[in-house]
């Protein structure tokens, strides 16, 4: 039984436990390049202060934005925070996807309903349990509460769930294969207010955009309306999809 293995036997809240004990002991160092004493120091910070598209069929605007490019110091503070528990930069990651938000407010306003929802796209089950928690959850809040400071009242909602599905993303090499891995895995929970309603979907990181597409195809059947996708980062079809489970 390897570390990460015994780490997990405790419970989905011992890694956090873990990383708040860590950071009593040592000094906090920066989640993009290690440079001490900040949470995100400045220039890491700015990669996260991009305007990336990327194509969203499916949804009113036609294209998603995300944050910045899935390299480097990126990269690094994203799986921090994504699968080794570092909710401080989270907070940093959060705030940088709500002003992204904010600053596409023009683009997709008069595209919207005046009832928006904020649903974050959805992990497996497996993913959940490993982490424990909706990683994504803090992000969609933010986006709602920045969207209802600057006048566009906006609620987030857990609204989509993944089923069961077959392999990892790590083990598919093709668009064509990720995209059958998710196909009809992505539902609307039942119990889900948005029907008639506007949707911004939030996710992490988006390579082939397969995830999104299946959201939108979600959410467009239970009657609301896809209008914008949001992710942390873009990553490049040269890029390796090993961190995108």
């Amino acid at each position: 039984m390897n570390a990460l293995t015994q780490v997990d036997r405790f419970g989905p809240g011992f890694l956090g436990l873990l990383n708040m004990c860590g950071n009593l002991l040592l000094p906090r160092a920066c989640a993009g390049c290690d440079r001490p004493d900040c949470v995100l120091c400045p220039s890491c910070a700015a990669l996260f202060q991009q305007t990336e598209s990327f194509p969203a069929p499916g949804y009113a605007c036609g294209s998603g934005y995300a944050c910045a490019v899935y390299a480097g110091p990126v990269r690094q503070a994203i799986l921090g925070w994504k699968d080794h528990g570092d909710e401080e930069v989270g907070a940093q990651l959060a705030r940088a996807i709500a002003r992204l938000a904010v600053s596409l407010r023009p683009l997709y306003e008069r595209v919207s309903l005046p009832d928006l929802v904020i649903v974050p796209a959805p992990s497996s089950a497996a993913s959940m349990r490993r982490r424990g928690r909706a990683h994504l959850r803090p992000l969609a809040q933010a986006v709602a509460h920045q969207l209802t400071a600057v006048g566009l009242p906006a609620q987030a909602q857990l609204a989509l769930t993944m089923s069961a599905v077959k392999g990892k993303a790590v083990e598919l090499h093709s668009s064509s294969a990720r995209a059958r891995r998710v196909s009809g895995h992505i539902q609307v929970k039942a119990g889900s207010q948005i029907a008639g309603r506007s949707v911004i979907v939030v996710d992490d990181i988006v390579t082939t955009g397969s995830t999104l597409r299946q959201c939108g195809a979600a959410l467009s059947g239970a009657g609301a309306r896809p209008i914008l996708s949001l992710a942390l980062a873009r990553a490049g079809r040269h890029q390796a999809s090993t961190d995108l489970l």
